[in-house]
């Protein structure tokens, strides 16, 4: 079956190649370290490059034959600034975006949640700091099939605590955008993340034959 495939206009990533595609899903968050304040100061005469960048990528995309709901969010530092809806239902399309606090020293760090199905929760973690020389941009995702909701809980367990295995893989995304891949059972979730201010994380979501 050939997948449903759905590009947003300025995505940048790669994907590792999969032999199997039974539902493809598509989840793309941004994870800015600038404010709105901060933008108005430094857009400049790239508003109208950056605007539309804003508009074609600052968004969390699923695309499924199953209802994908149980959407929640946790802010380590920063703030959901257009939160996911509750509920995304088959083949829709919906937004959110996080984004550092104005005038701080931290940038854009937190969980994001959705139960896919009934039986798997898939967790993602992103950090894009405010101090590039202290810290690197650092993503992660978790598939579980614990009913998980993203707290400060979820936040310390995937940072700090977790040991990689195939069902969770975090990287430091350095001079370059890294990808990962992790699977539990036939649902498999593959990532990507840029190295920039304006960091877009990409899930490639698929359920394979078993």
């Amino acid at each position: 079956m050939t997948p449903c495939r759905h590009v947003l206009r300025g995505v940048i990533g790669n994907f590792l190649p999969l032999n199997k595609r039974v539902n493809w899903e598509e989840a793309i968050v941004a994870v800015e370290n600038y404010s709105k304040d901060d933008q108005l100061q430094t857009l400049g005469r790239n508003t109208d490059f950056l605007m539309l960048l804003k508009s074609a990528l600052d968004n969390v995309t699923f695309r499924a034959s199953k209802e994908t709901k149980g959407r929640t969010t946790y802010c380590e530092s920063g703030y959901v600034h257009s939160p996911p809806p509750p509920t995304i239902s088959p083949n829709a399309t919906d937004y959110c975006v996080f984004v550092k606090k104005a005038l701080t020293a931290r940038g854009s760090v937190g969980v994001l949640t959705y139960h896919y199905s009934t039986s798997h929760t898939i967790a993602i973690l992103f950090s894009n700091p405010f101090d590039y020389n202290l810290h690197s941009i650092y993503f992660g995702v978790w598939i579980t099939d614990q009913i998980r909701k993203a707290d400060h809980t979820l936040y310390n367990e995937m940072y700090y605590n977790k040991h990689p295995s195939t069902e969770f893989k975090c990287v430091d995304v350095k001079r370059h955008a890294q990808a990962l891949e992790v699977f539990h059972g036939n649902l498999k979730v593959l990532a990507t993340m840029s190295n920039d201010y304006k960091a877009i994380l990409k899930l490639d979501i698929v359920e394979t034959d078993k």
